[in-house]
């Protein structure tokens, strides 16, 4: 998009329960920084440091860029009660370890939890991304869109406990901005979700649906009359009635 001039300012939000760390080294490679890599050996522990840096355009790309990732973070402890997707035990970090806080120009990581839900994960988004977002004026925002934080997903290790409703909320919040800052422009790409159990309605088919639902109520796009909202509700109402059944 911003080869093409098709946008100059672009802004990635990343809701799936894992940290986001693979978009965050892209970003941070944007400008030039200092890595150090540490690795044990037989003589001791050897150290290694060297400068990266992958521009997309220009030397400015990292102005016009900004990264968030809300996510789970922190030590996990066996009081928990967390558990594998096997049903054992787990104790230690969650998954993928790093994402700690951070607040840097183009970068804001909003670590949770490690258990977390609704109250904690609305109030981060409303206090810390969104008066960010709005700051940042993006011409196009982009959506790393995943529903593993759902409560019945298998891989939060049972500690997050997000519904449908929550992925509806962040979404239209996220549309809100859009509509500000960029006429609407938002993308939305499919990250993590993995609990299919019930097909159609279970609960990765549920969150996305959810998402979806808001994506197309944003209001800049359809009228609230508009018979693709009506046969979209019609058709959540169904799924709502056969999970019930089961």
């Amino acid at each position: 998009a911003m080869a093409n001039r098709l946008a100059a300012r672009v802004a990635i939000v990343d809701f799936d329960v894992h940290h986001g760390n693979g978009t965050e080294e892209v970003i941070r490679n944007l400008k030039p920084w200092k890595f150090k890599h540490v690795a044990d050996t037989p003589l001791g522990e050897f150290c290694v440091t060297s400068w990266s840096y992958k521009p997309w355009l220009t030397d400015r790309d990292s102005e016009n860029v900004f990264f968030s990732s809300i996510h789970g973070f922190g030590e996990v402890k066996e009081d928990m009660g967390a558990k594998y997707s096997t049903g054992s035990a787990y104790t230690g970090l969650f998954y993928p370890g790093v994402g700690g806080e951070t607040d840097e120009m183009n970068i804001l990581n909003i670590p949770l939890g490690p258990k977390f839900g609704s109250e904690e994960f609305r109030k981060a988004v409303e206090e810390k991304l969104l008066p960010r977002l709005h700051s940042f004026k993006p011409d196009l925002i982009l959506v790393s869109a995943g529903f593993d934080a759902h409560e019945a997903d298998f891989m939060n290790y049972g500690l997050v406990s997000l519904t449908e409703d929550d992925f509806f909320w962040v979404t239209d919040k996220l549309c809100e901005v859009a509509e500000v800052t960029c006429e609407g422009k938002l993308v939305s790409v499919l990250e993590g979700g993995y609990n299919t159990n019930g097909g159609p309605v279970s609960p990765l088919a549920r969150s996305v649906s959810a998402h979806v639902r808001a994506l197309l109520l944003s209001r800049e796009r359809y009228e609230p009359g508009d018979d693709r909202l009506a046969s979209l509700a019609a058709g959540l109402q169904r799924a709502r009635e056969l999970k019930e059944a089961m």
